[in-house]
């Protein structure tokens, strides 16, 4: 990680002794929570309060953070606090360079108002997760995990128990995804179910451009 940042700031050292600094947009984003492979010593990251690592659906797995940088151009030193998509970023660069962009089939939308506004509205009210056969699906701050893995252990941990199978949670009140909600809220089990396969069966729809 500390090698990371060295050449990270050897780029930005190289963009202003250029000059381009003004001229150029810079976006840093992990793809995905630390890992705890054996490659990686099996840990040594931290997810803070949230559970969960790399190859996880929990939110230590998901939550990870963005820059954006433009001197000049874009708000500096500021923090927003929304959910987006790595995808986000091809409409968002596309809107802040004026450009054309060919439509592709895929989730993004543009971050723009959020990036000049830490007041602008959510772009995404529901968001969709798969990972092999476990899946998870989030809208608002319910969360409902299928068959969720906790890969922050530094052992493979045991199968998850009956009851647990559908894991929901309230990150408003869980952060950490501690307290499995599913037997007490079966109605928001089933609703979010539902959003999960209706996604699933849009998905498998002919692709028409």
């Amino acid at each position: 990680l500390s090698t990371q940042d060295e050449y990270v700031g050897k780029l930005l050292d190289h963009l202003e002794q250029l000059g381009l600094t003004q001229e150029t947009i810079v976006v840093f984003q992990s793809d995905h929570g630390h890992s705890t492979e054996e490659r990686a010593h099996f840990g040594g990251g931290s997810a803070g309060p949230y559970r969960g690592a790399k190859g996880s659906l929990f939110e230590g797995g998901l939550r990870v953070p963005a820059i954006i940088s433009w001197p000049g151009h874009l708000p500096a030193e500021e923090v927003r606090d929304h959910w987006c998509l790595g995808s986000d970023w091809y409409s968002t660069l596309g809107s802040i360079c004026d450009l054309n962009m060919p439509n592709h089939d895929m989730t993004s939308q543009n971050l723009t108002a959020i990036i000049e506004d830490a007041q602008a509205e959510e772009v995404h009210h529901v968001w969709h997760w798969n990972f092999q056969d476990r899946w998870s699906v989030r809208s608002g701050n319910w969360k409902l995990l299928y068959d969720p893995l906790d890969t922050s252990l530094t052992r493979r941990p045991e199968p998850n128990a009956p009851e647990d199978e559908y894991f929901l949670v309230d990150l408003s009140q869980d952060i950490g995804e501690q307290e499995n909600l599913a037997q007490e809220f079966p109605d928001r089990v089933k609703e979010l179910t539902e959003l999960y396969f209706q996604r699933k069966s849009e998905e498998q729809k002919p692709y028409t451009p």
